[in-house]
């Protein structure tokens, strides 16, 4: 079995293409249906479920020659569709900017962030890093054949503003070749930073000798074993290691400060979690461990891909404690405190306070004055509380003690 259009190059240049037909001749537009099902035709090259010989789970036998053909075809289209997922994210996002400059949305009586969440179902935020990402990653796609994920291109952007784009795109290339070869670390966005660092402070002018020095310094960075070097092949810390430096007040300049322990309160569920895959890493490694170490492990790597970040983390917060009620408007319930019994409901909504025509919109709850100024602010809360009834303010007045759990301001 072989299959059609599943390596990167051809779905970006397939894509390319099109773009540049439907702007000579916007009736060839792909209609939902005929785009939905570009992408499922790879579904119909995988390997019929039928043919696939079911093994059990604790076999460890070779593959035979039918399996490594059907793996072989598996993993290639795994690869498309990932390409082609990464690929429509920024297609998204220049669409949105297309969008944004045109004010399609003008005749809709919607903000641009109302039109963003109503057309991709994400955030404003969301949508905006798409905006603001795609040109760079539109770029590295036509560069390398290969389209970077989100994480990889929100540390890639903020190394273009320091070099420039034509070497980021350069970085991109060849950290992403040099993953390809044996022995070549993974790309990660951490990685990238990394080859950031082993960057001189300014580059060559000429453009040709800044690539063959960022080639230079990404291929030493992709070259380096992941590994530290006071670790055992398994894992372990080895003893000592870099303890009289440490004590003599020498090393490197990149030294790292002393650990700090992390805890969190999590569902029980996510505990149990946490708890085997610590058992898990003990006995592969040798190293007793527990909940907590592996909770801290997380949030590491987290933070050296550059992601998620804080924005990232509220939204996800948040999405757990509201409720989308109908468009635009999303709505809050939350006790107080824990041993309260009144309960507190809250409704951020668009454009203007839903009050009656008695009084004016005001800034914050309603007042009897009338030189107060009318409101506008584009987002507004509404709160109902069981004693003190209801209350408007503007997104910016709202008291700590009104708002919902979940909701962060930085």
């Amino acid at each position: 079995m072989t299959v059609e259009t599943t390596n990167r190059a051809d779905l970006l240049n397939r894509a390319r293409k099109g773009n540049r037909a439907v702007k000579n001749n916007a009736a060839h537009l792909p209609d939902l249906t005929s785009a939905v099902s570009g992408v499922a035709e790879l579904a119909d090259q995988l390997p019929d479920l039928d043919d696939v010989r079911e093994v059990p789970e604790d076999d460890r036998s070779p593959l035979d020659e039918t399996e490594a053909r059907q793996r072989a075809v598996t993993e290639r289209v795994i690869h498309a569709a990932l390409a082609a997922g990464d690929a429509a994210i920024w297609v998204i996002g220049k669409a949105l900017t297309v969008a944004a400059k045109g004010k399609f949305h003008r005749d809709q009586g919607m903000t641009f962030d109302e039109y963003a969440r109503a057309e991709t179902g994400k955030s404003p935020a969301h949508a905006r890093r798409w905006m603001d990402g795609a040109p760079l990653a539109l770029a590295v796609a036509a560069a390398t054949s290969s389209t970077p994920p989100e994480g990889h291109v929100r540390p890639l952007r903020k190394i273009e503003k320091e070099i420039g784009t034509r070497p980021a795109i350069e970085l991109y290339r060849s950290a992403d070749k040099a993953s390809g070869e044996k022995g070549g670390r993974k790309v990660t966005g951490a990685v990238l930073v990394e080859i950031r660092k082993e960057l001189p402070a300014e580059l060559p002018e000429d453009a040709e000798e800044a690539a063959a020095v960022v080639r230079e310094a990404a291929r030493r960075v992709m070259t380096k074993p992941s590994a530290p070097e006071d670790s055992s092949p398994n894992g372990e810390k080895t003893e000592g290691g870099n303890e009289d430096q440490e004590q003599s007040g020498e090393g490197s300049e990149a030294s790292t400060p002393p650990p700090v322990r992390v805890s969190a309160l999590v569902p029980a569920s996510v505990a149990a979690t946490l708890d085997e895959w610590a058992g898990y890493l003990s006995l592969g490694h040798r190293v007793p461990l527990d909940s907590s170490d592996v909770l801290a492990v997380a949030v590491e790597l987290a933070v050296s891909n550059g992601a998620p970040s804080l924005q990232l983390l509220s939204e996800r917060i948040e999405a757990q404690h509201a409720e989308h009620i109908s468009r635009g408007v999303d709505r809050f319930e939350w006790r107080p405190s824990p041993r309260s019994k009144s309960v507190r409901t809250a409704e951020r909504r668009p454009k203007g306070h839903p009050a009656t025509k008695r009084w004016a919109p005001r800034c914050t709850a309603p007042t009897e004055s009338a030189s107060a100024p009318p409101c506008d602010e584009l987002v507004i809360w509404k709160v109902d509380d069981e004693k003190r009834g209801t209350s408007f303010y503007c997104d910016k007045h709202l008291p700590a003690e009104d708002t919902p759990p979940g909701i962060w301001r930085d």
